[in-house]
């Protein structure tokens, strides 16, 4: 058994086109953004909350930005523009996501080794790993910026 979506590479993940407008307004889209909140909406649009046409956009569009929204007081959980979500767009990338999936199935059964195709997970971790280590710079930075006070007010 092979996962195919595991082997999928992350910079050629199929989406279906949107407009510069909606991609800008989206941003990154990480988790419950347009593209997650779209296929939901296509697959079992109850487990939808009708709020989610009210949601605030939490846009990012670099590493860094993600890590700043997700540190703000009152951050819901979520990225992007998922008031944009609808079930047509949601079902253009299930189709495409589809396709994708089925040729790499077929390529793997004509003989291609699927220990050739980079793995999803590769590039989704290094940027993990990009903002992680932002993240324990800023810590070690907030944590000598403390230690100066401290020292400052005679306090060890």
């Amino acid at each position: 058994m092979v996962n195919l979506t595991g082997l999928e590479p992350a910079n050629e993940r199929p989406l279906p086109p949107l407009s510069e407008e909606t991609r800008k307004a989206n941003g990154i889209d990480v988790h419950a953004g347009l593209s997650e909140s779209s296929r939901i909406l296509f697959i079992k649009p109850q487990l939808v909350n009708p709020a989610i046409a009210r949601a605030a956009p939490f846009t990012a569009h670099t590493s860094e930005e993600l890590v700043e929204i997700a540190r703000k007081d009152g951050w819901p959980g979520y990225f992007g523009a998922p008031h944009l979500a609808n079930a047509a767009w949601g079902a253009q990338v299930m189709q495409h996501r589809l396709s994708r999936y089925t040729a790499l199935a077929l390529e793997i059964l004509a003989g291609k080794d699927p220990r050739s195709i980079p793995r999803y997970s590769t590039g989704a971790m290094k940027q993990e790993k990009a903002i992680m280590d932002d993240s324990l710079a800023n810590d070690e930075h907030v944590r000598r910026k403390q230690e100066k006070w401290l020292k400052s007010k005679g306090i060890d």
